[in-house]
């Protein structure tokens, strides 16, 4: 029973620093590719 709490926490550490790892980060993101028309008023 102990292996496969070992296991079993060893699988959610991994998933868990796989998706913090994947996070893009704001602050280096590019410009857009286009910008909107100088008509559009938005919502």
């Amino acid at each position: 029973m102990k292996i496969t709490r070992v296991i079993a926490l060893a699988a959610l550490v991994a998933a868990s620093g796989v998706t913090v790892t994947s996070a893009q980060n704001l602050r280096d993101a590019d410009q857009p590719a286009e910008f909107p028309a100088s008509s559009y008023k938005g919502t």
